[in-house]
């Protein structure tokens, strides 16, 4: 009987991590683009890349559809990372809001930043093996933004405008 609940148990937190949405558990749906757009995010997908990487690491990925969305002013300071992020518990802290892609290989962090979105386990998954052909950081029609502190690791934020989708990048 014992074992009946455990199976139960474990059955119930796999199936509620398949469907994780960081937007919403979060709250973040008004602090990663201006805050007074009625941005709507649909979740499309979401894997979480568990098990050994290159550098121990895990990644999370997931993958929006974005409506309701004006142009991007990168003059504002958006995504608000004051709101998503409490700095007093987090040390060594790099950050870009939305900039313009292609990526420069002068940014701080952009070397980190590549090798997390061009991790090969990305090939996976069809979403996640879509994303990777894109190569988006390369591309001259998207924006990216970046948050890395310990102990939360790197949260990357890829947008294309043209396909309206955005895609979070989390490497733990």
């Amino acid at each position: 009987m014992r074992l009946q609940y455990f199976l139960l148990a474990i059955v119930a937190i796999v199936l509620s991590s398949c469907n994780r949405n960081i937007i919403s558990d979060r709250n973040w749906d008004t602090v990663l683009f201006d805050g007074s757009q009625a941005v709507k995010y649909e979740q499309i997908c979401y894997h979480d890349f568990l098990g050994p990487s290159t550098d121990g690491s895990v990644f999370e990925f997931y993958q929006y559809s974005v409506s309701e969305i004006n142009d991007i002013d990168i003059s504002l300071q958006y995504p608000n990372f004051e709101i998503m992020f409490d700095s007093s518990e987090l040390s060594n802290i790099s950050y870009s809001h939305w900039k313009n892609t292609p990526i420069n290989e002068s940014v701080e962090d952009s070397s980190s930043i590549m090798f997390i979105v061009k991790n090969s386990a990305y090939r996976k998954y069809s979403c996640s093996a879509t994303f990777l052909e894109q190569d988006l950081l390369s591309n001259d029609d998207c924006f990216y933004s970046f948050f890395g502190a310990y102990p939360i690791g790197y949260y990357i934020f890829i947008y294309s405008p043209v396909s309206k989708i955005l895609y979070i990048i989390i490497k733990k």
